[in-house]
């Protein structure tokens, strides 16, 4: 689980248009935040994440959605509008809604070469 957290924090700082040793720097810090982090198990439930102290948003959104890009989601959750207010990590105890994200729907397109 470490290391798809780190590789996740740095494929996420790549996306980002992080340089090559912004990248590493990126996976180092994720890779201390970790290591510094008590192990615990966290509390996740289908609709709700009850934050361990010093949890992060983005490992909310890890965790939850599968990628860091779910932390969007997190963000524009309405219910989440006074955990924005506490910074970068979380206080223990405080609760995170996991609003459920709907796939994107594909469709299909027609291209028409003659009339």
């Amino acid at each position: 689980v470490t290391a798809e957290r780190v590789l996740a924090a740095m494929r996420a700082a790549r996306d980002a248009g992080a340089s090559g040793l912004e990248t590493w720097e990126a996976g180092i810090q994720a890779f201390a935040r970790l290591a510094a982090a008590p192990a615990r198990a966290p509390t996740l439930t289908p609709d709700a994440w009850r934050a361990g102290a010093g949890d992060l948003l983005d490992e909310i959104a890890l965790a939850r959605y599968g990628d860091a890009g779910g932390l969007a989601t997190l963000l524009d959750a309405p219910e989440n509008a006074g955990v924005l207010a506490q910074g970068p990590r979380l206080a223990a105890g405080t609760l995170v809604a996991l609003p459920d994200v709907e796939p994107p729907v594909e469709t299909a397109s027609t291209v028409q070469i003659w009339d």
